[in-house]
């Protein structure tokens, strides 16, 4: 027989004791989280409004941001049409001068119908290319329509020129062999001149190309950095 003394508890009654005291430290554990409302206490409110506001200024950077953009594409979209105008302008203007001019030179009807026939084809690609490309399309969001046609516009020039510079070439020695043949001191003037006008046009349109494929290709990734966004 097994004796014990009085108030004394088996290993078994204790553990029964600890798990009931964990389960009552667990149960008032629970009922303080549940009477809690998180939604009140002033660290959370405030760190809740500061993240709103940053949310809000985020979106408004971004928003000021993307308009600037759209109006910097804009105003480079309107360079290049204004540029198609004022070539087209050109050539319309000084195509009588150069027929009469080239009449009084002496050179043949021939070379004188080419050299118009040229310049008509000019403006009207000048015309051509240019179609569909409006700056107020960048600022109402058809993007991916004028990006297109900006893609579109620089394939052509491309072409263009790939075409042109050959012609350019044709006709300057046919030009020279017009003159040649007069024989004169104005024919020798006019050759002269003409070496050197051929030097100087040639500098100004390289530099004049490259600035506006440059500006070309700036809206082209400037349109395609707003689609993306």
């Amino acid at each position: 027989h097994l004796k014990t003394s009085v108030g004394a508890t088996f290993p078994h009654q204790r553990a029964t004791q600890t798990n009931d005291q964990r389960l009552n430290i667990h149960f008032i554990y629970t009922q303080d989280m549940n009477t809690t409302d998180f939604n009140n206490i002033p660290e959370l409110e405030e760190m809740r409004s500061q993240l709103h506001l940053l949310k809000e200024q985020v979106s408004q950077q971004k928003i000021v941001s993307d308009e600037m953009m759209r109006k910097i594409t804009s105003k480079r979209i309107t360079k290049i049409n204004r540029e198609g105008r004022i070539s087209i302008f050109i050539s319309i203007v000084i195509m009588p001068f150069i027929a009469i001019n080239l009449y009084h030179m002496g050179v043949s009807l021939p070379f004188t119908i080419v050299t118009i026939l040229f310049m008509l084809v000019a403006a009207s690609f000048s015309f051509y290319s240019r179609i569909g490309i409006n700056p107020e399309a960048v600022i109402n969001g058809n993007l991916v329509e004028t990006h297109k046609k900006m893609l579109r516009y620089k394939l052509l020039c491309n072409r263009w020129l790939l075409g042109v510079i050959p012609f350019l070439v044709i006709w300057f020695c046919w030009f020279l062999l017009e003159l040649i043949g007069e024989n004169n001191d104005f024919s020798q003037g006019a050759i002269m001149g003409g070496c050197v006008g051929a030097v100087i046009g040639t500098i100004c349109g390289t530099i004049y190309y490259k600035k506006s494929q440059a500006n070309l290709n700036s809206a082209i990734e400037e349109i395609n950095e707003l689609i993306k966004e």
